[in-house]
C-alpha cells in the first residue's frame, strides 16, 4: 500500500496539480530562427529517496494554499499490513500536527478490524471515531438500485427492484453483486431492461457469491465450540431467523449455561446479533445457506 502511494498514486497526483516530479536539467536555449531546445537528465542531481510523508507533505503544501485538503480513503482495512498502516498514521499524524487539514477514512469487516488494532502501531487508529454501518433501509435500497441502472443507461423494473432488495438483505455488498450479476444477464440475454427473470436467475448465484467472498472468510479459524452453536442455528432456522438460546442448548443437549463462552465470542467475532432477549440470529445474510451447504465445516 505505501509503496504504491509513493511510487505511483502521489507522483501522479503531484504532476497533476503541477508539480513536475521529474528531475531534468536545461542544457541548451532557443530564440526563433537561432537555436533549439534540449534537455536532459542531470548525472550530478541526488534526489533523496522519497516516503510517505515527503510526498504527502508535497500534496498539502499544494493544496493549504488553495484551501482544500488531503482525504485517504482505505477500503478492505482488516487485510491491511499492520506495518503500512503505521506508517500511514505516523504521516498523517505529522501533517496534522503541521495544521494541514488531512482525513483518513477506512472501512472492513468488524471483526478483522478489531484484530488488527490490537497489533503494535495502531493506537492512531483506534482512536479514531468508529461507525458501525447497518443494514441499508429497504426504500433507500430501492432507491440506489433504480438509480444505479438508470446512471448506466438501463431501466430496472418495479418488481425486478422489489425482488432484488428482497434478496440482497440491505447488506451492501450484496446489493452490488446482485446489481452486478442482474446487469451481466440482461447484457447475456441482449434486453435492455432488468427484469425480474434477470433478477431471480442469479438469486443462487449472488448467494454462493457471498459465501466465498464473505463467509468463508468470516467462518475460518472459529473455535469447534462456537462452530457447533453456529451449525445448531442453522439447522434449526435455515431461513435465518432469530433461534431462542434454550431451543440451542436443548439441540445440543447441553445445559443453557455452558453456550455463555461459545455465544460471547460469536458477538465479539460479529458473527451473531441478539435480536431480542434470549434470542440469536446470524449477522449476514445467507450465513445459515452457507453453513447448510457446507457440511464438511462442523466439527
Amino acid at each position: 500500500m505505501v509503496r504504491t502511494l509513493v511510487e505511483t498514486t502521489l507522483p501522479e497526483l503531484l504532476d497533476t496539480l503541477g508539480e513536475p516530479t521529474g528531475k531534468r536539467m536545461l542544457t541548451g536555449g532557443s530564440i526563433a530562427g537561432l537555436g533549439s531546445v534540449t534537455t536532459a537528465a542531470n548525472p550530478h542531481h541526488r534526489t533523496p529517496e522519497p516516503t510517505l510523508i515527503t510526498c504527502l507533505r508535497q500534496v498539502a503544501d499544494l493544496l493549504t494554499p488553495r484551501g482544500t485538503g488531503i482525504l485517504i480513503t482505505l477500503d478492505e482495512l482488516q487485510s491491511a499490513d499492520p506495518g503500512d498502516l503505521h506508517e500511514l498514521a505516523t504521516a498523517v499524524q505529522d501533517l496534522m500536527r503541521d495544521n494541514h487539514d488531512v482525513a483518513l477514512v477506512a472501512a472492513g469487516l468488524p471483526a478483522g478490524v478489531e484484530k488488527l488494532l490490537q497489533q503494535e502501531g495502531t493506537t492512531f487508529l483506534r482512536r479514531a471515531h468508529r461507525v458501525d454501518l447497518t443494514s441499508v433501509a429497504s426504500a433507500e435500497a430501492a432507491e440506489l438500485f433504480t438509480e444505479t441502472a438508470s446512471a448506466g443507461g438501463r431501466a430496472m423494473a418495479p418488481d425486478a427492484v422489489a425482488e432484488a432488495v428482497t434478496i440482497s438483505q440491505g447488506y451492501p455488498y450484496l446489493m452490488q453483486v446482485v446489481g452486478s450479476l442482474t446487469w451481466a444477464q440482461a447484457t447475456l440475454d441482449q434486453e435492455d431492461e432488468l427484469s425480474l427473470k434477470h433478477v431471480r436467475s442469479i438469486r443462487a448465484n449472488a448467494v454462493q457469491r457471498i459465501g466465498l467472498q464473505i463467509h468463508g472468510p468470516s467462518f475460518h479459524g472459529v473455535p469447534d465450540q462456537q462452530m457447533n452453536l453456529l451449525y445448531a442455528m442453522a439447522e434449526l432456522s435455515p431461513s435465518g431467523e432469530p433461534v431462542g438460546t434454550g431451543d440451542i442448548a436443548r439441540y445440543l443437549a447441553v445445559p443453557p449455561n455452558a453456550l455463555s463462552m461459545a455465544r460471547a465470542a460469536l458477538l465479539e467475532r460479529s458473527l451473531v446479533t441478539v435480536p431480542r432477549y434470549g434470542h440469536l440470529q446470524f449477522a449476514l445474510p445467507y450465513a445459515a445457506d452457507h453453513l447448510l451447504a457446507h457440511p464438511h465445516l462442523r466439527p
